[in-house]
């Protein structure tokens, strides 16, 4: 090694030196006015102390801090906020420092340029770019981006990139540009966007709110194993069981094709019930009521009724059910005997009552209910009347009542003929 010493002046007995040349030989070049050492060599370095600090405030193993002062510390020392690992360490004249750049207290550390904040590393770790503060929401992220209302605040450029591409990940989460297929939707669907106004059959634009489905012409499939369940076209029609429009379908916005197989369509709502058909109120809402032309038939009396006087009142032993509100046509019949003197012209009337607990005398109907006609003469006749009722409420059974206006015996004859009994039909009114 040849160690020069240039330029020197001796002042009593120290020796001051302007520039130290080191070299080891390999390289043989002018030295550098502005350095104090100049080292030259191609194939060797610079070994600086080697210490073990114990700490970043403790200036151990040295005995002071002396700012500039640079060591290389071989130890895992210390905790918290003040311990050291290895590497390059230099002293700010009060503690050690890394060689990093940053802060080593609770402040951010703040990256600015042309004097404006560009970018900030909070002192939990977290990257913020565009914004001074974390964002709402955004608590578990480490980085986060604000553009202000500026679209394309992150821009990635890989080679993978272009239009309506989707980033997405491997298993490692490394990240990169795809067209999407294969990606199964979440849970939520789509999120951030929502429609131009509230009116059916607007287009949708970026913004808040959650939709699922496409903005282009393409269809919207939905499926299960593999198999199309459901879609939605570009007219949006909802098609279950078929992928085209079907003959007669152009305005249907909800079309079913079940082939063969009748069924095809099962509401249940608790108004079900066999023979039944789906009807709607003047709003549109459905529901399942029975059809205006079904008959419902009552029980019929098979008990003879004997001993009658005038003004006695009795239960005939038929009885109808209603099982839905609406209005009805009510036929009720009884089949009747002249057990007294057969030119007597008895009146019999017939009631309605929702009780089959009735008195014998003061007999009273349910006001609106039903009325009934006097029959005359004959050892053998029928009685019969019919009215149009109104039920409120469901189910409800309305039982037959008759009442004797003459001194005549007559005797109710539940087995004589086929004229006894009671049916409705409902109608609409």
């Amino acid at each position: 090694m040849v160690l020069t010493m240039l330029a020197t002046t001796a002042i009593a007995q120290t020796q001051t030196i302007h520039t130290l040349k080191m070299t080891d030989g390999t390289v043989n070049q002018n030295y550098n006015t502005d350095a104090l050492i100049d080292m030259q060599s191609t194939s060797k370095g610079l070994l600086l102390p080697r210490v073990e600090l114990t700490g970043t405030t403790a200036a151990a193993p040295l005995a002071a801090h002396t700012a500039g002062m640079v060591v290389y510390n071989t130890v895992s020392a210390g905790s918290g906020g003040t311990a050291v690992s290895p590497g390059y360490y230099y002293n700010d004249g009060t503690q050690w420092v890394a060689n990093w750049i940053g802060t080593n207290d609770v402040a951010d550390f703040v990256t600015k340029t042309n004097g404006a904040e560009r970018l900030r590393v909070t002192s939990g770790g977290k990257l913020l770019v565009g914004t001074s503060s974390s964002l709402t929401g955004g608590a578990n992220a480490i980085m986060q981006i604000n553009n202000g209302t500026t679209n394309g605040a992150l821009q990635i450029v890989d080679g993978t990139q272009g239009a309506g591409k989707v980033l997405t990940s491997d298993a490692n989460g490394l990240a990169t540009w795809t067209d999407g297929s294969g990606i199964a939707w979440t849970l939520k669907g789509n999120t951030g966007i929502t429609a131009n106004n509230a009116a059916y059959g607007s287009s949708l634009t970026a913004g808040t709110g959650n939709w699922l489905g496409t903005i282009n012409s393409a269809d919207l499939i939905l499926a299960a194993n593999n198999k199309e369940g459901l879609r939605v076209n570009s007219s949006q029609q909802v098609l279950i069981g078929t992928t085209t429009v079907p003959t007669g379908g152009t305005t249907a916005k909800v079309i079913i094709d079940n082939a063969t197989t009748n069924g095809a369509l099962q509401i249940k709502d608790g108004t079900q019930g066999d023979g039944k058909v789906l009807t709607s109120d003047v709003n549109g809402v459905a529901r399942w009521t029975t059809s205006s032309a079904k008959i419902i038939l009552g029980n019929k009396n098979t008990t003879n009724v004997t001993g009658l006087t005038a003004g006695d009142s009795f239960y005939t032993n038929n009885s109808i059910t209603f099982n839905e509100p609406g209005s009805y046509f009510l036929y009720y019949s009884l089949d009747v005997h002249n057990d007294g003197d057969a030119t007597q012209t008895p009146t019999l009337y017939l009631y309605l009552h929702s009780s089959t607990s009735k008195a014998t005398t003061g007999f009273t109907t349910i006001a609106g209910l039903a009325y009934g006609w006097g029959i005359r003469g004959g050892s053998t006749t029928g009685i019969g009347a019919q009215s149009i009722i109104t039920i409120n409420e469901a189910p409800i059974t309305l039982y037959l009542f008759a009442s004797l206006t003459t001194s005549s015996w007559w005797v109710y004859n539940g087995a004589c003929g086929k004229m006894t009994g009671m049916y409705a039909t409902k109608v609409n009114i």
